[in-house]
């Protein structure tokens, strides 16, 4: 990346970052995927500079910010399903543990 769209992109984050934490705070609700969506926007954006075409900057990388939203929100959907968990709730195998996502969402909290 030449120097020019490097400062570019610097101003960019320098101006933008900040709207665009609340903006995605709002929309996931968590401090941690709002700082991770921003930083994961801003890469998409360095990715997609060159193919930028002159019109409202701030439009959009609110566009790609909603984006790497929904692109996070379907990731975490599938992650929600366990492929064959019809075959987990019958009794007999059924673990004493209960379910991995179970124990999963559990972690260390014991």
């Amino acid at each position: 990346m030449d120097r020019q769209r490097k400062n570019e992109l610097e101003q960019l984050y320098e101006k933008y970052a900040k709207s665009l934490y609340y903006f995605l705070l709002k929309m996931s609700g968590s401090v941690h995927i709002a700082e991770d969506l921003v930083q994961e926007t801003f890469v998409r954006a360095t990715v997609s500079l060159s193919f930028y075409k002159e019109e409202d900057v701030r439009a959009w990388l609110f566009k790609v910010a909603r984006n790497t939203y929904l692109d996070e929100w379907r990731k975490q959907k599938r992650r929600r399903t366990i492929p064959f968990a019809h075959l987990f709730w019958k009794d007999e195998m059924l673990s004493p543990y209960g379910l991995p996502t179970y124990i999963a969402s559990r972690g260390n909290n014991k």
